[in-house]
């Protein structure tokens, strides 16, 4: 789920919530505490550090 939501961040410019959703989670929030959690950068630095 992690690398799905990675590859999402990195190659689309979907909007957060939509990443989450595609990934599984009802809503940015949730999405967005779980990648904090696993990869301890949040969804939107992570894709501001590959752009």
């Amino acid at each position: 789920m992690t690398l799905e939501a990675k590859r999402l961040l990195a190659h689309t410019d979907l909007p957060i919530g939509r990443v989450g959703a595609a990934v599984g989670f009802p809503d940015s929030a949730n999405f967005s505490k779980f990648f904090h959690q696993h990869t301890d950068t949040t969804p939107a630095a992570f894709r501001a550090e590959l752009r």
